[in-house]
Order: structure tokens, then sequence, then C-alpha cells
């Protein structure tokens, strides 16, 4: 944290699904973005979530993670990214 950097700033910056949301309603073009929960994640909340989703879909963890660690691109259908979501969220939130 420097003079320049509120510490609420950083955890925004950290934060991509936040970070998203705040671009989206400030009307700048990203990604649509969809956050799952490692307490209340099951198929039936993935597949209400991803109604209105195309694939093939890329998945990463919300935060804590840097160079693109733990992240799966190019999903093709939803079995393999609720299969990567499920391993994934025993270690991220």
């Amino acid at each position: 944290i420097t003079p320049f950097n509120q510490g609420a700033s950083i955890y925004l910056a950290k934060h991509k699904y936040l970070a998203n949301h705040l671009l989206d309603a400030a009307g700048f073009p990203v990604p649509k973005a969809a956050l799952f929960l490692a307490t209340t994640f099951n198929r039936e909340r993935l597949l209400q979530k991803l109604e209105h989703f195309n694939f093939p879909l890329v998945a990463k963890p919300a935060q804590d993670t840097v160079r693109g660690r733990d992240v799966l691109c190019n999903i093709k259908d939803m079995e393999t990214l609720y299969n990567y979501l499920t391993e994934q969220l025993k270690t991220h939130k």
C-alpha cells in the first residue's frame, strides 16, 4: 500500500469478479461473468447462472491467484466446467 493506493482499491483490483462488475456498471465493455461460492455451489446453481452464456468458456478463481494459475480455457461443455469448479472450490472460496 502506498500513499497513492487505498486498501479498498487494492482489494478491488485483486478481485476479478468485482472489478468486472464495477467496470460493467460504469459502461465499459467486459466479458459476461458469474461468481460461484464454495458454500452454495451445486449443479442446479451452475445451470441457472449460466443459462445465457455460450460455450466455449473460461473459468478462473476470483481472487488470490496470479499469472494464470488455476485458469481453464476453452471449456466446451457443462460437465467439464462442473468438474473443474467442483475441484477448484475445494481450495478457493
